[in-house]
């Protein structure tokens, strides 16, 4: 049994009565192994209390005071009514130890503060001396415990109550309004516990309130005083900070003298202020469930934030989280050693700078840093060079004693070996080596060898971890993890320099920015700067930076959109025209380009000129419905308009007539060799200039260039030199085809293209007869193609003689040189066909499938030229189809053959032909 109340240590070395008021003032500050004592204590004395409680005893334990001893003589009513006045002060005071406790063990307060409670109404059954800080407490230690339905119930009647009360505690208010909002939201009542919050942001903005005696305290006292002599003395309150109260008076005048700073005090202030955060003072049981949404990483940096979180984090209640933690992210690694506690266990796995000078490696700086698992530690090459030792001190040949009696631990001293270039350093470490020779010289001598022997098995364990340690380092699961943490790391940094960008003004341009590629995120400059540590002078540094590209971004973006409303306007024409023309044409009858429609005003008008935030005015597109015929021939007389044009420029002073001109087959064009590279010999009559399409990009340099750029990708084609290749009249071909003609015996200013194509005549260029390859035969167009090629790459005997080189073939040799051209054309058809010029849009090379009209079937029928094929067979009956069986079109609206040229054996003899050699 207790001889006499226990006393308290206070942090400043004075002992006090554990009843005393600066108990309660410091104990947030006392040790937890002391605070555990004297809650211990508490609660021993209160079960001797209420087991006796006899004024004798009372009196046995220096509660009652000198003078008292008539109570001895008093009724059975008073005497239960002193054992209660004690009981009381002894529940209250223990159920303020276990509040301030670290951490806070209010939970365990439950039955002491309920004691209080209905003592409280038997007293004062009335409620004329109302107090309702009990009642904060009691419903806050019963959120803690479990009970959250009673908790609630009591926190809503004590807060009821505050109108009522002897006085309005500001702080508990606050702590009780905080855990009243919590167990709100648990039940669902959101909008309740809201109205909580602001109560308990207006209560925070309040002065604290003087202290409440103890709840059911009557007038008379028996209890020894505190020896201020004053029982209204204030109630402590905690800081901002949640960790620290302020003291009475009288409290600050006895507490231990401050430590002097090393910095100014201003500055301590500061820091002071700075780490203050009323999240601490939040029940222990919300820590958890708020910690086990946190990673390992994030947990340890939280710790760094503050001396409490750090002590919470690292106390014996958040072992469980830990251990939690390490299933869910670390199932492979090695489990805690006993000789570490689990944050420190989880830096040393999950960290990456140096455990001593605290440097880490970044890219412009990289660090090597050295794992040592026996030590604990791991530091960098800087830190194990200055502070390790270069040299094994247990060694046989050394002079000290103790370091030859511990030669046989050589082995297992933690050591880091630093490979260079030419050197193999090793170094040791110091806090190993003096720690083992004080442990043993303190050993007796006849238990030193057990010692080793105990040492050496330690060190075994020891090394078993580290080398399990080391594996999981190596391992998969640890790349992975450390790969999440890396890219974790990187979107914290976006999030902040988004943040930023939002704080710029830019928040709604960063929103449409998403999974785009003009995104910061995909910029290079601001990837390397997410890969660095962002700070607000980095923020700043870089600000305009990231204005500029936004600003450019949004550009872009006024763009795209702009033009994504002019191609839907297009594609809206496109159906209509096809829609019009397909129910107006035959699949095989000229039409012009789609481009060349588009001209027309009341088409091009209101596609281009209206403004992107209005509606298209489509009333001019009526015409395609109703009037599809005069479209066509306005579009064809653009064409022709434009195409006289460049007649005109190409003819120079020579006289032709502008009605027949383009009839012509000597009225040719090419592709102006300043925009065709490589340089191209093909050339197209006006027919075939017609119904080419002009897919190449359009020129930047015309005013608006996006309108044709939105053209061409929408439609897939524009108007006749649209774009950067141009199309001119070519003069050299125009004179070649007039002397080709002549060789037939035509008119060069009267044959049109279809009395050429109608003769159809086949030419053997005599000049490249071979011996060992053949005859040398082509048709008319690449006759003119071939000479050309021959004149600009290999000037000679085709320079000098012109189109004399060429026989017209007559007879069997005509029918059996188009028959082998035929043969040719067939063999490019059917196999894969390759454009060597395709358009941009198709990109190099393209690989072509033509599509063919059945010139049988009484209703159109179009389809691949293999579909086709099956289709003559088939439905027709033509096994071997001819070009009247079908027509070809192409996906890209070019007509472009290969050189229709090829060899017809026998050769010529020598005495014939021009050239010998094989």
């Amino acid at each position: 049994m207790t001889d006499c109340i226990p006393n308290f240590t206070l942090p400043n070395g004075s002992l006090v009565s554990i009843f005393d008021a600066k108990v309660i003032d410091t104990f947030s500050f006392t040790p937890p192994a002391s605070q555990r004592k004297a809650i211990r204590l508490m609660e021993a004395l209160l079960d001797e209390l209420r087991l006796d409680g006899s004024p004798k005893h009372l009196f046995a334990l220096g509660v009652l005071l000198h003078g008292q001893d008539e109570l001895l003589h008093r009724s059975p009513e008073r005497r239960a009514l002193v054992k209660h006045q004690v009981i009381d002060r002894t529940c209250w005071q223990l159920a303020q130890m276990l509040k301030y406790s670290t951490p806070t063990r209010i939970g365990e307060a439950v039955p002491h503060l309920t004691y209080i409670v209905d003592a409280y109404h038997r007293i004062n059954p009335n409620d004329d001396k109302l107090d309702v800080i009990p009642w904060i407490f009691l419903g806050v230690a019963l959120a803690h415990s479990g009970d959250h339905k009673r908790a609630l119930e009591t926190l809503q009647d004590a807060l009821k109550k505050v109108h009522r009360a002897i006085q309005k505690p500001v702080k508990n208010l606050l702590w009780g309004r905080v855990h009243l909002a919590w167990l709100l939201r648990k039940e669902g009542r959101v909008q309740e516990a809201e109205e909580q919050e602001i109560l308990a942001r207006s209560t925070r903005s309040k002065q604290s309130q003087p202290k409440a005696p103890t709840p059911s305290q009557p007038e008379e006292t028996v209890i020894s005083k505190p020896e201020s002599g004053n029982e209204n003395e204030d109630r402590e309150e905690e800081e901002e900070s949640g960790k620290k109260r302020k003291r009475t008076a009288k409290a600050d005048k006895e507490a231990p003298a401050p430590k002097k700073p090393k910095g100014k005090a201003k500055q301590s202030v500061k820091r002071k202020e700075q780490t203050g955060s009323a999240f601490l003072n939040l029940p222990f049981d919300i820590h958890l469930e708020i910690s086990s949404w946190l990673g390992p990483v994030q947990l340890l940096n939280m710790a760094r934030t503050c001396k409490d979180w750090h002590q919470l984090v690292a106390s014996d209640e958040f072992v469980p989280v830990w251990k939690k933690l390490k299933i869910a992210e670390l199932p492979d690694a090695p489990e805690c050693p006993d000789d570490m506690i689990q944050p420190a266990y989880f830096e040393l796995l999950l960290g990456r700078g140096c455990m001593k000078c605290r440097s880490k490696s970044t890219e412009s700086v990289p660090l090597k840093m050295y794992h040592v698992w026996e030590a604990r530690t791991r530091l960098c090459m800087k830190c194990v060079r200055s502070q390790w030792f270069d040299d094994n001190p247990f060694s046989v040949r050394s002079t000290n004693a103790t370091n030859r009696a511990l030669d046989s631990l050589s082995d297992y001293l933690p050591s880091v070996r630093i490979m260079t270039t030419h050197i193999h350093e090793t170094y040791y470490s110091p806090a190993h080596i003096v720690d083992w020779r004080q442990e043993f010289e303190l050993q007796k001598d006849e238990d030193k060898k057990k010692w080793i022997a105990a040492k050496k098995i330690e060190c075994e364990k020891m090394k078993l971890h580290a080398k399990q340690c080391e594996d999981w380092t190596w391992s998969s699961a640890s790349w992975k993890f450390e790969e999440e943490q890396i890219q974790h790391e990187e979107d914290e940094r976006w999030r902040r320099i988004e943040e930023y960008i939002q704080d710029l003004g830019w928040g709604d341009e960063l929103s449409r920015m998403a999974n785009k590629k003009s995104h910061p995120r995909n910029a290079h400059p601001f990837k390397k700067l997410a890969k660095k540590r962002i700070t607000n002078r980095v923020l700043e540094d870089n600000r305009e930076a990231l204005e500029r590209h936004m600003k450019k971004s949004k550009e872009l973006r006024l763009i795209e959109e702009r033009d994504a409303i002019i191609e839907g306007r297009l594609m809206v024409f496109k159906d209509l025209y096809e829609t019009a023309i397909n129910k107006f044409l035959k699949p095989d009858e000229p039409r012009p380009r789609i481009g060349d429609v588009l001209r027309i005003s009341y088409f091009w008008k209101p596609i281009m000129k209206t403004p992107i935030d209005e509606e298209m005015n489509m009333a001019g597109f009526k015409s395609l419905k109703s009037n599809i015929k005069s479209v066509i021939d306005k579009a064809f007389h653009k064409q022709e308009v434009a195409i006289l044009e460049l007649v005109k420029e190409g003819m120079g002073a020579e006289a032709y007539d502008p009605k027949t001109i383009l009839g012509l087959a000597t009225t040719v064009f090419r592709l102006d060799s300043d925009s065709s590279n490589p340089k191209s010999y093909n050339f197209h009559t006006s027919f075939g200039l017609m119904r080419t399409s002009m897919t190449q990009d359009p020129t930047l340099h015309t005013a608006p260039p996006y309108s044709r750029k939105v053209a061409c990708r929408a439609l897939g084609s524009l108007w006749l030199n649209a774009g950067e290749k141009k199309y001119i009249f070519d003069k050299q071909a125009h004179v070649l085809i007039g002397s080709i003609l002549m060789l037939l015996g035509l008119d060069p200013k009267t044959t049109t293209v279809d009395d050429v194509c109608k003769l159809d005549p086949v030419f053997e260029c005599l000049q490249c007869n071979c011996l060992g390859k053949g005859r040398l035969v082509m048709n008319w167009t690449h006759a003119v193609m071939h000479l050309k090629e021959m004149m600009d790459v290999a000037p000679g005997t085709h320079t000098d003689l012109g189109p004399s080189v060429f026989e017209a073939l007559q007879g069997e040799d005509a029918v059996k040189a188009k028959a082998v051209l035929n043969e040719q054309k067939q063999r490019w058809l059917y196999s894969a066909l390759v454009l060597p010029d395709s358009p941009p849009y198709f990109g190099k090379d393209t690989k072509v499938k033509p599509m063919t009209i059945c010139k049988h079937c009484p209703d159109v029928y179009t389809a691949r030229l293999d579909k086709m094929l099956w289709h003559l067979n088939t439905k027709h009956g033509i096994v071997i189809p001819a070009d009247d069986d079908f027509k070809l079109t192409f996906q890209t609206d070019i007509e472009e053959y290969p050189k229709m040229e090829c060899r017809m054996w026998p050769p010529r003899l020598p005495s014939i032909g021009f050239e010998t050699d094989v």
